[in-house]
């Protein structure tokens, strides 16, 4: 029994010095942990990390989208796509919003060229300045129609009218109480699927003689750019058989259904200035109104009124 204990001190005296000589012959000393579980943890809590910073970048991109900020979405989802080459285990934290994020990067790109048409002078053929209103027109390749720029600035304005001047257009259940002319009916609203995004049914009555109502079904999507201190809302036709957020209703009897599109953008530029511009190109469907003369009325008339 004596020589059993004995023979265990003198091994665990051994130990330190067995470990020493293995330093010296360059092996690893693991003190007791296995290389391979070391790996494995580290591996494991890198894949944590990117799991947690994946989740705090999908829940940014959707409050990004939710208050129209479409440029900061796009930066999101350029992270994340950098952050799945990276860790290919992030994809499946991905696919919930991949729709999300290509409709993001798709989006951003057509409002860059919205963008690029709201403020360069390609293609567009000065019709008129007036009382502070420089008016465009371009000719389309497939329409008689004219499309129409119109630029203004409103000085003396505080921050709170930037606000109320952005309203204006949000509201779509208010456009018919300040549209020029009275000829703007009370809109329907058929979708608000988003915070800055709506369906909406819009009439309008012209109140000339022999010709009828018109209607138009557009979505309006509104963005937000905090750099810039601006914001802007553009509106499109939708076709029947295109819109996934809603039913598209046949046009009531005697009611003619018109195509319309639009962009309004509003910018502070300093603290009392605001900068205005607008884009539009409505085909109201007259059989008997020569498209020269609409193409007037929109160069002139139409868009002084409404900057007024």
């Amino acid at each position: 029994m004596v020589s059993k204990i004995k023979i265990g001190i003198k091994q665990r005296h051994r130990r330190p010095k067995e470990k020493e000589m293995a330093a010296h012959d360059g092996d690893k000393i693991s003190d007791g942990v296995d290389p391979i579980l070391e790996d494995k943890v580290a591996s494991s809590n890198d894949g944590a990390e990117h799991k947690s910073k994946t989740d705090t970048l999908v829940s940014q991109l959707r409050e990004h989208v939710v208050q129209g900020r479409i440029f900061d979405a796009r930066s999101i989802v350029q992270e994340l796509n950098v952050l799945e080459k990276e860790d290919p285990s992030s994809s499946s934290s991905l696919e919930p919003v991949r729709h999300l994020m290509e409709e993001v990067l798709a989006q951003s790109d057509h409002v860059e060229s919205l963008l690029h048409e709201l403020h360069s002078d390609d293609d567009w053929t000065l019709a008129k300045e007036k009382s502070g209103v420089t008016v465009h027109y371009r000719r389309e390749p497939s329409s008689p129609i004219h499309t129409v720029r119109a630029v203004t600035t409103f000085n003396n304005f505080s921050p709170k009218d930037f606000v109320r001047l952005c309203s204006l257009f949000v509201e779509t259940e208010c456009m018919h109480l300040w549209f020029p002319g009275g000829i703007m009916k009370k809109a329907n609203l058929l979708s608000w699927h988003s915070k800055y995004s709506k369906v909406i049914q819009l009439r309008i009555k012209l109140g000339l003689p022999m010709i009828s109502t018109r209607d138009a079904i557009v979505l309006g999507n509104g963005y937000h750019f905090p750099d810039r201190n601006a914001f802007m809302i553009s509106t499109k036709t939708i076709l029947e058989d295109t819109c996934r957020y809603c039913e598209i209703p046949k046009p009531e009897k005697g009611v003619v259904r018109m195509a319309t599109n639009s962009i309004f953008y509003i910018q502070l530029l300093k603290s009392d200035v605001i900068s205005f511009k607008m884009i539009g190109r409505d085909d109201l469907k007259l059989k008997y109104m020569p498209s020269s003369l609409l193409n007037y009325l929109a160069q002139g008339h139409l868009p002084l009124d409404l900057m007024r």
